[in-house]
């Protein structure tokens, strides 16, 4: 009898246990991006991009990605074969453009390496015609991101770095096969 009431014990427990576990799952595990407000573009989807340019006026690279009208991505500039999910995801990259940060700029904008000549900038154009300019400059202190002016805005952005790495490396070896 005491065999059987401890076996009912261990039993329960058991359940509560497993019970406790599917509730667990069955919750969303899907957590907000860390930078959902840390976008240095809003208001658009990645469909609304209709055309990048990326430049390295050091190296003289340039790669530049159009929307044909049935909205499959081509690269004009480019001979071979378009890997269309890499040009999706550098669209992407644009509307989720990631900053840690904001500084008010010093006046001399070589200390963020805009200038004598910019390590990387990218131009993009919206289907409604609004282009968006950056230029990326210097690794910030940390090397977590990079210094970037964007557009006419006064302040200076520190990029996540993980973005603009990505941009770089396409730019370095485009996605055509």
């Amino acid at each position: 009898m005491k065999r059987d009431r401890r076996l009912m014990v261990i039993f329960a427990v058991v359940f509560v246990v497993l019970a406790a576990l599917v509730l667990l799952q069955s919750q969303p595990t899907e957590e907000p991006s860390p930078y959902a407000e840390n976008r240095v573009f809003s208001g658009f989807a990645d469909t609304d991009v209709q055309a990048v340019r990326l430049n390295s006026p050091g190296e003289g690279l340039t790669f530049v990605l159009n929307r044909a009208v049935d909205g499959t991505w081509t690269a004009p500039e480019a001979s071979g074969m378009l890997n269309t999910p890499v040009a999706d995801l550098i669209a992407r990259t644009m509307i989720l453009l990631p900053y840690t940060s904001t500084l008010q700029p010093e006046s001399d904008l070589s200390v963020y390496g805009f200038v004598p000549i910019a390590g990387l900038t990218v131009e993009f154009v919206l289907t409604d015609g609004t282009t968006h300019g950056i230029v990326v400059g210097f690794r910030n202190p940390t090397e977590t991101g990079y210094y970037a002016a964007v557009d006419e805005r006064v302040e200076i952005y520190i990029l996540e770095r993980a973005a603009v790495d990505f941009l770089i490396s396409v730019l370095r070896n485009p996605p055509v096969a």
